[in-house]
């Protein structure tokens, strides 16, 4: 089976179609559960947003890392649920949040771009 490597055109056309999507949710509904999983929505976005950081952390070296994470601190110190670097902060609503997902898509794109 061959692999088709994703692109950072790819990268910001996820984000974009994600953004449009979400976007059109009121703001109310991003406390609720996301699908069947065990978290909010707002929670559940915040979790891709560290994620695209993650991975944009991997892909900055000039040798990439193929397996494992960047050795860094995932928490802040303090708060409580989720212990993760990038948080968006609740009173800034959900349009906030999606600004996160779009700087995050932005570096993940940027990173793979030669």
């Amino acid at each position: 089976m061959s692999r088709t490597p994703v692109t950072g055109d790819d990268v910001e056309q996820a984000v974009r179609l994600t953004i449009a999507a979400l976007g059109e949710a009121p703001a109310a509904a991003w406390d609720r559960q996301a699908g069947p999983m065990a978290c909010s929505c707002w929670d559940t976005v915040e979790h891709r947003n560290n994620g695209m950081f993650s991975y944009a952390l991997r892909l900055a070296p000039p040798t990439p890392r193929v397996r494992g994470g960047v050795p860094i601190r995932w928490e802040r110190p303090g708060a409580e649920g989720t212990l993760l670097p990038i948080a968006g902060d609740r009173s800034d609503g959900p349009a906030a949040q999606l600004e996160i997902l779009e700087a995050m898509g932005g570096l993940v794109a940027g990173m793979t771009r030669p």
